[in-house]
């Protein structure tokens, strides 16, 4: 069985999915570093030294480059981390994710029985005066934060025949959140 996989509303891809030969191998992008609290480091910096400025220079100089090498070193490990992507890593019987962490890698893995379903959802999201409708397949977990993502796509039509191929696949209920 052959199925696309669209993720963050990229291009189709093939995704050969033959779980009975092979494992299939997903990764995904993570999110843009979240480089956006370094202005308020060095919004930090700044308060820091008109904060100290009465004492010695020293002490003054000694704190900023403190503060400013622990600035450096997490602005290092933010962008180190968005460049990491989580894998979800298919196979006969089950799924093993490993999500891309700060400092470590987590993962876990699930046997297919442990999914409640393959989940159909509308997702709409506005942004300005733009009403933006997104349609997602997901293998639902009973536990959301073990939800997983399959397909992800911007429109406003219902990919029915993906949704039913992917719970045909995993032999879950296909079940619908919404209209």
């Amino acid at each position: 069985m052959s199925i696309s996989i669209k993720i963050n509303a990229g291009s189709d891809e093939p995704f050969a999915v033959d779980i009975e030969r092979f494992p299939t191998l997903i990764e995904l992008e993570k999110a843009n570093s979240p480089l956006e609290s370094l202005p308020f480091g060095l919004f930090l910096m700044v308060f820091l030294y008109i904060a100290l400025s009465s004492f010695a220079p020293s002490i003054v100089f000694l704190v900023l480059m403190i503060a400013g090498g622990g600035l450096l070193v997490l602005a290092f490990l933010l962008v180190r981390h968005s460049e990491r992507k989580n894998i979800m890593t298919f196979d006969k019987n089950s799924v093993a994710i490993t999500e891309a962490g700060l400092f470590k890698d987590h993962q876990w893995s699930a046997r297919y029985a442990d999914f409640a379903s393959v989940q159909l959802r509308r997702r709409q999201a506005k942004s300005g005066r733009t009403l933006t409708t997104y349609q997602i397949i997901e293998l639902k977990h009973q536990d959301n934060k073990k939800t997983l993502p399959l397909y992800v796509h911007k429109t406003k039509n219902a990919p029915i025949e993906r949704w039913n191929s992917y719970a045909e696949l995993f032999d879950l209920p296909a079940t619908r959140v919404g209209a």
